[in-house]
């Protein structure tokens, strides 16, 4: 049986419906209380703050996928409650793993716990000197699960994700201000894509399909007792012209020929980044897919949606 907490987000969501098509035993925790997509598996309350709740949760559980915490936006306006969510949450939730005899956790962060803003080559290794809360909350997380796990039979890995590419299960989804999301939105409510920061900036994004096929891997392999951290991306960065580029190609395959492309901001400058993803690589023997699928997908829900 494995827990998705987090399950009914953007991520999670689609998380669930890859693996319930795999068939797999699911049941999702959600702050939202009976909430789900799918006949096929239940929706249980689930607070990481909430001592009780993961109890009940992780009961019969074999495996937790943990993907709460708040995003970017939230961390900077609530950064008190950012670090509770992660540090408290983490440390519960492996209160909550042991009693219950859980198997395995494995734990989303971000590659934003390397610095702001995200400028060099960065491994799981590099130092990691963040100053947003965003980034601090999910470092502090990482400490706090490895202190609590660190001398226990439980197999835990952390990954640090990148920018997920893909098609929310539905509009209601939380993730329209994501930057590919956001374009794909405005490509069809507006005949235009807008992009008011520097279109040379880069950056590494990921499809959740690739997401989704390294999560499994770890889900039925032992994860990297002597260093459980894996940097979650493409290894491949792209600047945001390129990204929107992408988009716009996109859409002319769902028959829209006209989508404007316009740049605000004038400064060319392109700093070097270059987030590894060889020792995800290495370990898994899983190449990326690539991000055009899913953009394809995307914009053909947005056609659906907003058109």
């Amino acid at each position: 049986m494995i827990l998705i907490i987090g399950g009914n987000g953007y991520l999670g969501k689609r998380i669930a419906s890859f693996l319930n098509y795999k068939s797999y035993d699911l049941i999702i925790g959600s702050t939202q209380k009976n909430i789900s997509d799918s006949d096929s598996y239940e929706t249980l309350y689930c607070d990481v703050l909430d001592k009780n709740s993961l109890f009940e949760c992780t009961k019969s559980v074999d495996v937790v996928i943990n993907l709460s915490g708040l995003n970017s936006e939230d961390s900077k306006k609530f950064p008190d409650l950012a670090n509770d969510v992660k540090i408290l949450g983490n440390k519960n939730l492996s209160e909550a793993c042991k009693l219950n005899n859980v198997k395995k956790i494995i734990s989303f962060s971000t590659i934003h716990v390397y610095k702001k803003p995200l400028i060099g080559e960065f491994l799981e290794n590099s130092s990691a000197m963040p100053s947003h809360p965003y980034g601090i909350s999910n470092l502090k997380g990482e400490q706090s699960l490895i202190d609590a796990l660190s001398n226990t039979d439980i197999d835990y890995t952390i990954f640090r994700l990148s920018n997920a590419v893909g098609r929310p299960l539905n509009v209601q989804n939380n993730c329209w201000r994501l930057l590919v999301n956001d374009i794909c939105r405005s490509a069809v409510a507006a005949q235009s894509i807008t992009i008011k920061s520097n279109k040379n900036t880069l950056r590494d994004f990921i499809s959740i399909s690739d997401i989704c096929n390294y999560l499994e891997f770890f889900i039925n392999n032992e994860g990297d007792k002597k260093f459980p951290i894996f940097n979650l991306c493409s290894g491949n960065s792209i600047t945001i012209e390129d990204i929107a580029k992408k988009v716009v190609l996109a859409f002319s395959k769902c028959n829209m020929n006209n989508i404007k492309l316009e740049f605000i901001d004038q400064n060319e400058e392109k700093m070097p980044l270059k987030i590894s993803n060889s020792k995800l690589i290495d370990f898994t023997k899983i190449e990326s897919s690539g991000l055009d699928n899913e953009i394809f997908d995307l914009a053909k829900s947005c056609v659906e949606w907003f058109g």
